[in-house]
């Protein structure tokens, strides 16, 4: 083993980065140590450090000496494997609540923090093809490469972006503002900068390198005015914010106010319908607790998958509008004759094409029999509560066949009043489906969001549809693999006295750690005139046992924030609930494993993002985002270093030939 520690030093000067990149995140948050890490990856990138020569016979290990030591072996006999290697320990410690929900889970657990590790070595090999074949400065190639490897693998099998170099800094205000400008791309590009500079600085102060003694500090003093001009920057964005709100409040404006309820019950596989009733009844009681405060929320948020109440469990809607189809099995009911049959059978294909027509009618009474109650009971509980409610639950939508479609969703109830006026309302008000178009028509009325990006293996397996039914083949968290949301939506908030109207753009759990997704929302809301006034996030991180990825989870939410210049409302079963500002600064929040109510005043201060510019084109103009550029980018240097690294492979195999038959010639 002493031979180990002596011939391979890059392994275990990656794996003290890796010991400094951990300790800057959550939970032990050295948050500025984060600077230290890629400036020891400067030292790897150079190939400072060099293996010694093979051991001798003797030395080799025999027997079960031998066997045991095997592993270790394969892993540091190649040097991009070691780099692998001490990656793979990193995202093993960081990503062990993976492994909470289910022994099944570990393997995934393992699975995906071999995955991630690619992207180190990938990052050295990108770093040392745009120096060495393209020429590049270190100090620029470094960047370059990490957003390049930051780009893949927030989009590579769905996208995964938690604990990113960024996220060290999330509780950092002033540092965290280039979001705005570059996006959470930006903010690790930049801390890869000031790395790299620290540690060539280091390196011509010949520590390590004792080869290469120079003056460095020209890199230190670089490095220092790259950080101060970020910290100048972000304290010039958040004093103006904060003029913005002042003026606000200077004006009377009324504030948004919001309940985020919180409970910290844990969850494991299989989840039965005792225990989702439990959950449901403790958010109820949070409630029934959020409608007694003063001033009274105008709206109460629940987080993700906690409303399991009804006849079913499920809020049943249907995908089009069936009213022709109710008045024909009426018709047939009555003996009357219908007058265009025709027009609605081209109408509904689904409905007469179907093997079973019976089973399909009898499903479809049922799901608007489950209609009626169901939003009959929510309009009651909304104006009992005196509040319009944001549910997370789960969503059935069944098309004229009969046949269901199982959905992620986030539900809004409108307040409709006081409970008489509620039990005045119109059946057929209540019949309506909730819409999932993204501007309101009409108004006060039920609306939903479906969850458009799933987390693979946990709502959808691919290629499902293929396999077999009889292997019974399962998602981890439903039966069955669940739908895609059609797109982004508004939900309306009024004031009870109309005297003000907020429009919230919601998202489900695992979409607020994907950058893109997120701004690709707000910008197709800005375009059909529903630019939101906040965000809302709901989300499920019960399986986690209220741990780091509660902070990770928080980091990215706080990113969403800075990047669309918009207060992000997150209500987090298991996790933090939260109002974050537009600059990104935590407000107030809820406590780790506690159940309790978090109450904002909002004030929804709302700018246009400095990163986003419009650009004319033709006869109109086009909204360009900087920080969807240097995602692209990133996509670019990728391509561009393999392509530079297979033509400068080819070209040293062309000139080693040449000179080969040039000597066997001599």
């Amino acid at each position: 083993m002493k031979a180990v520690f002596k011939r391979y030093p890059d392994f275990w000067l990656a794996l003290a980065s890796f010991v400094i990149y951990y300790c800057s995140l959550p939970p032990i948050g050295w948050k500025y140590a984060i600077f230290f890490a890629p400036a020891l990856w400067t030292y790897l990138i150079v190939g400072v450090t060099r293996e010694e020569a093979p051991p001798s016979e003797s030395s080799k290990p025999r027997g079960f000496k031998r066997v045991l030591t095997f592993p270790l072996r394969f892993w540091t006999r190649g040097e991009y494997r070691r780099y692998w290697l001490a990656a793979f320990c990193f995202w093993l410690t960081t990503l062990v609540w993976v492994s909470y929900p289910h022994p099944a889970t570990i393997l995934g657990w393992l699975a995906l923090s071999g995955y991630l590790a690619i992207y180190f070595p990938l990052y050295l090999f990108e770093s040392r093809v745009l120096t060495r074949v393209l020429r590049l400065p270190l100090w620029l190639a470094a960047p370059l490469a990490w957003t390049s490897c930051e780009a893949l693998r927030n989009v590579v099998m769905g996208g995964f972006s938690f604990a990113g170099l960024s996220h060290a800094l999330y509780r950092s205000g002033y540092s965290i503002q280039l979001a705005e400008l570059l996006g959470e791309y930006g903010v690790g590009a930049w801390i890869a900068l000031v790395g790299t500079l620290y540690g060539l600085g280091l390196q011509r102060f010949g520590l390590g390198t004792p080869s290469v003694k120079r003056n460095g500090s020209r890199y230190i003093s670089i490095a220092f005015l790259v950080l101060l001009a970020n910290l100048i920057y972000g304290y010039s964005r958040i004093l103006s914010l904060d003029e913005l709100e002042a003026e606000m409040r200077a004006r009377n404006a009324r504030p948004l106010r919001v309940a985020l309820l919180q409970d910290s019950t844990t969850y494991h596989f299989p989840l039965s319908r005792e225990k989702n009733m439990e959950v449901s009844d403790r958010y109820l009681a949070l409630a029934t607790e959020a409608s007694r405060l003063t001033p009274r929320p105008d709206v109460i948020i629940w987080p993700e998958g906690t409303y399991y109440h009804g006849r079913y469990g499920v809020l049943w809607d249907l995908e089009k509008d069936c009213a022709p189809l109710f008045d024909y099995f009426r018709a047939q009911n009555e003996g009357e004759p219908y007058r265009d049959v025709a027009t609605l059978q081209e109408k509904f294909p689904e409905y007469f094409n179907a093997p079973d027509p019976d089973r399909a009618r009898d499903l479809l009474n049922r799901y608007r029999v489950a209609m009626r109650d169901q939003r009959r009971s929510l309009a009651s509980m909304s104006a009992r509560w005196g509040a319009s409610i944001l549910l997370g639950a789960s969503g059935g939508v069944g098309d004229p066949a009969g046949q269901p479609t199982f959905y992620n969703s986030a539900l809004f109830v409108p307040y409709f009043g006081s409970e008489e006026e509620v039990a005045a309302l119109p059946s057929g008000r209540l019949a309506r489906a909730p819409i999932n178009e993204p501007i309101e028509t009409p108004p006060q009325s039920f609306r939903r969001y479906d969850k458009i990006d799933l987390v693979m293996f946990g709502e959808y397996v691919p290629f499902l549809r293929y396999f077999p039914k009889s292997w019974g083949i399962t998602t981890v968290c439903a039966e069955l693999e669940l739908g895609r949301g059609a797109g982004p939506v508004v939900f309306d908030v009024f004031a009870r006295d109309g005297s003000a109207r907020y429009r919230l753009a919601p998202h489900i759990c695992f979409e607020s750690s994907i950058p893109h997704f997120i701004t690709n929302q707000v910008a197709t809301l800005r375009e059909l005139g529903a630019d939101p006034d906040a965000l809302v996030c709901v989300s499920n991180d019960g399986w986690f046992r209220n741990g780091v990825e509660t902070d990770l989870h928080l980091a990215t939410q706080v990113y969403r924030a800075v990047e669309n210049r918009r207060s992000m409302l997150a209500a987090t079963h298991g996790g933090f609930s939260a109002w974050i500002d537009a600059t990104g600064r935590i407000r107030e929040s809820g406590t780790r494993a506690n159940d309790e109510v978090v109450f904002a005043e909002v004030y929804c201060v709302k700018t246009r993002p400095q990163g986003l510019l419009r650009v004319k084109r033709g006869e109109g103009f086009q909204t360009i985002c900087l920080f969807d550029i240097i995602r692209r980018v990133g996509y670019g240097v990728f391509v561009v270093a393999l392509v530079a690294a297979l033509v400068a492979r080819l070209v040293r195999r062309i000139r080693t030939k040449r000179a080969t038959t040039v000597n066997s010639k001599e």
